[in-house]
């Protein structure tokens, strides 16, 4: 959904928001090599399919630039003034 709950929850800082108002889209970047997988995304957000932990070492790797994950969503814009909702 791209609502940025989890961002905002991260303890880590693991969680970038990226918005192009211009394509008005907004990318929310995972960055699994600073994640200290404790949950917070996973426990504050809202949407049935959004973030998920899960159990297995999925994430393990040797290179750091690999341990990203994106996703991409419409950028929703106020008619009247043009800034973010």
């Amino acid at each position: 959904m791209g609502c940025t709950g989890c961002a905002s929850y991260c303890p880590a800082g693991a969680i970038e928001i990226v918005d192009d108002i211009a394509q008005k889209k907004r990318t929310v970047i995972w960055h699994y090599d600073i994640c200290i997988m404790c949950g917070e995304c996973e426990r504050i957000c809202t949407v049935g399919d959004g973030v998920k932990m899960v159990p297995e070492f999925e994430l393990a790797g040797f290179d750091r630039a690999e341990l990203i994950d994106k996703s991409e969503n419409e950028l929703v814009l106020c008619d009247s003034c043009g800034e973010v909702v």
